[in-house]
């Protein structure tokens, strides 16, 4: 499979992530960033979402790592005050079946209003956590923050801000 995210901005655009056949081009599963009910009202129509800073793949568990974009439209809160998922998140996806299953995500930042999306690629790799070997994985945002997670649960091991904004709320 060729697996892609789509990018297309934060306004009016659903955020996907599609994977295609190599051998005959056509599409074998889509999985869509929105959790349409985690968003108040009609928000999502708004769109964002948006997988412009790649994806990972774990193969040895199926695994891949999605971190869908902000939230759109930018700016503005207005009337999606609530989780608004999967964006600003780290999602893990079982891609082992016909169609991809959640199987943990952690949100970055909740109620985004200043574009503060991940902005890298998930990193996979592994590290002695209290002397013992284990799976991680990283990500980090635009406003320098950035996230250590033990990749099978999700769970949160370290939080770094690599830079100081002021003033932007």
């Amino acid at each position: 499979s060729v697996i892609v995210g789509h990018g297309g901005g934060d306004y009016g655009t659903e955020g996907h992530v599609t994977a295609f056949s190599t051998k005959d081009g056509k599409k074998q599963w889509e999985w869509s960033t929105f959790k349409k009910d985690t968003w108040p009202g009609q928000s999502w129509r708004h769109g964002g979402a948006a997988v412009w800073s790649g994806i990972t793949i774990d193969p040895k568990t199926s695994t891949l790592f999605v971190a869908p974009g902000n939230p759109g439209p930018d700016m503005v809160l207005k009337g999606r005050e609530g989780p608004d998922l999967y964006s600003n998140s780290l999602v893990a996806l079982d891609i082992n079946g016909k169609k991809p299953k959640v199987k943990w995500y952690y949100q970055l930042v909740k109620n985004d209003t200043h574009d503060a999306d991940a902005s890298m690629i998930p990193v996979l790799f592994t590290a002695q956590v209290g002397g013992k070997s284990r799976e991680l994985v990283a990500v980090g945002d635009t406003t320098g923050d950035y996230v250590v997670l033990d990749r099978k649960t999700g769970k949160p091991l370290h939080q770094l801000a690599v830079s100081d904004q002021t003033g932007i709320l």
